[in-house]
C-alpha cells in the first residue's frame, strides 16, 4: 500500500514542478496612471475610473491613446471591457 502512495505523491511532486508558472502582473505605475487620468477625460464612461483601484494590471496600444485593465485569475486572464 505504501509503495502506491509513494507513487501518487511523486506524480503530483512531479505535476507540480512541471506545471508553468502564474504569471507575475505589475501594478500600474504613477506615469500610468497619469497617462490612464488623460485617456479618461476625453470620455464619458465612468468604469474606467475602476483603474486607479490598482488592483488590474492595465495594458496600452503603442501610441498610449487607449488601455485595456486585467486581471490574472488562476489560468484566466479577465479583461474589463474593449480598449
Amino acid at each position: 500500500m505504501s509503495s502506491i502512495v509513494n507513487a501518487v505523491v511523486l506524480l503530483w511532486a512531479g505535476a507540480r514542478l512541471l506545471r508553468p508558472a502564474p504569471p507575475e502582473v505589475e501594478a500600474p505605475s504613477e506615469e500610468d496612471l497619469q497617462t490612464v487620468e488623460a485617456i479618461i477625460a476625453r470620455q464619458a464612461a465612468t468604469y474606467p475610473h475602476l483603474a486607479f483601484l490598482r488592483d488590474k494590471a492595465l495594458l496600452f496600444d503603442a501610441q498610449r491613446e487607449a488601455f485595456v485593465m486585467y486581471a490574472v485569475h488562476g489560468r484566466t486572464w479577465v479583461a474589463l471591457g474593449d480598449p
